[in-house]
């Protein structure tokens, strides 16, 4: 997968509900740092756990920003999205870091300017 599909499958499959589809868009090693989880989410294992947790939330995002730089085989994508679900309306802001097709790295938190 290039890495500029990442983002779009992303969101496709958050909204999907599909925990193993999710994962598989991460690499093994890959880390999350976001405050839906209390710790780090480091490797697959995590990852997983995190987002079957997760989708039992009936959640759905829609884009609002993105931008991306591209350095030398990797992405940085940032930007804002909002998330729909049984818990409410709720605005976040990212950092995706793709190489070989995988994510790598990933930051989401609330983003604390919108309420």
């Amino acid at each position: 997968m290039l890495n500029s599909d990442i983002l779009k499958t992303w969101l496709e499959n958050i909204c999907g509900n599909n925990a193993e589809d999710i994962t598989a868009l991460y690499s093994q090693d890959a880390i999350i740092i976001t405050d839906d989880s209390d710790e780090p989410l480091m490797g697959e294992m995590d990852i997983f756990g995190f987002y079957d947790w997760y989708i039992n939330r009936d959640p759905c995002v829609e884009l609002t920003f993105s931008d991306s730089k591209h350095l030398e085989g990797v992405e940085v994508v940032n930007g804002n999205y909002t998330i729909k679900n049984m818990e409410g309306v709720f605005h976040k802001r990212f950092t995706f870091v793709i190489s070989g097709g995988k994510i790598i790295a990933q930051h989401t938190s609330t983003d604390p300017l919108i309420k």
